[in-house]
């Protein structure tokens, strides 16, 4: 079986390139079909190893993934054109970066079923198997990844926070990723930082068990997470969209890590350490400071 290359070479194209820009979304008088707009979570598998990804389709033909780092201890989000052509079965659906000539063709279809609790879901089939910019568009599903819509926008609801407040320590975990991957989506389409938990999702600064803040400077998001009684760790997350040195004040997109204290701690872990970028990355690295180690997505 081929291998899957193209999926990690899309963050090549925005990560490892420092000198290559992603396109800018083409404008159009005609709006992209509905079908797919919105984000769309999933897990991407591969040699043995399962992470994170997230695809946000924009109603402007903007189309923003965010997958896992190299380390896998963190996330980065980039961003490309897409076209899609939703008469036809499979739908067509091409990805136009800025390194390459040709689009990268593939096929896409959404599945609407009902849950046990009356409500519909949706599910997004999309072809990654044997897809590269020079490939011919595939004919079938083969081995198709799996996203499950889950808002019409970039920010994620807490529709399961209550859940999450009766594990106590887990809910710091659950709000803290959520926080971050909604905030590397906000920062990536709207082209700036929120300032304020409310645009992340969160209405509420205080939970059942954590106190959460949010301070935004430059080209850095800072998140902390403080539990509200004994026995409980602190979280920290920093997501940075440093540009580029060769592109001046071009963005390339955001990375995110968050760090959890060692043992519980009524204070946030230490600043993250945020390395200047080096000539082979597009993206700085973020490594927890003494105290704290970094949180899987």
């Amino acid at each position: 079986m081929k291998k899957v290359n193209w999926f990690y070479a899309c963050v090549s194209c925005a990560i490892l390139s420092p000198s290559i820009v992603l396109a800018q979304p083409t404008q159009s008088i005609d709006a992209p079909p509905q079908q797919i707009v919105g984000r769309w979570d999933g897990i991407y598998k591969e040699a043995g190893i399962s992470t994170p990804v997230i695809f946000r389709f924009t109603s402007t033909g903007k189309a923003i993934i965010v997958s896992a780092t190299e380390e896998k201890q963190g996330l980065r989000g980039y961003w490309a054109n897409y076209t899609l052509n939703a008469k036809l079965q499979p739908m067509h659906l091409d990805f136009k970066f800025e390194n390459s000539e040709e689009p990268l063709l593939t096929i896409v279809d959404v599945v609407n079923s009902q849950t046990n609790s009356q409500t519909n879901s949706q599910t997004l089939r999309l072809q990654l198997q044997s897809t590269e910019p020079t490939d011919k568009r595939p004919k079938r599903f083969k081995d198709a990844l799996q996203l499950q819509k889950v808002s019409d926008t970039a920010i994620a609801p807490l529709t399961q926070l209550p859940q999450a407040e009766q594990s106590e320590e887990g809910e710091g975990r659950f709000v803290m990723t959520t926080l971050a991957r909604s905030a590397i989506l906000y920062r990536v389409e709207a082209d700036r930082f929120p300032t304020n938990l409310a645009q992340l999702g969160l209405n509420h600064s205080s939970t059942q068990n954590y106190r959460f803040e949010l301070s935004a400077k430059g080209y850095q998001l800072t998140l902390i997470a403080r539990p509200k009684k004994a026995g409980l760790r602190s979280y920290i997350a920093v997501i940075s969209s440093e540009p580029s040195r060769e592109q001046g004040t071009t963005q390339l997109g955001a990375v995110a890590t968050i760090c959890q204290s060692f043992r519980p701690a009524s204070i946030a872990p230490s600043m993250p350490k945020v390395s200047p970028r080096r000539s082979d990355k597009a993206y700085p690295i973020i490594t927890c400071n003494s105290g704290s180690e970094p949180l899987l997505f």
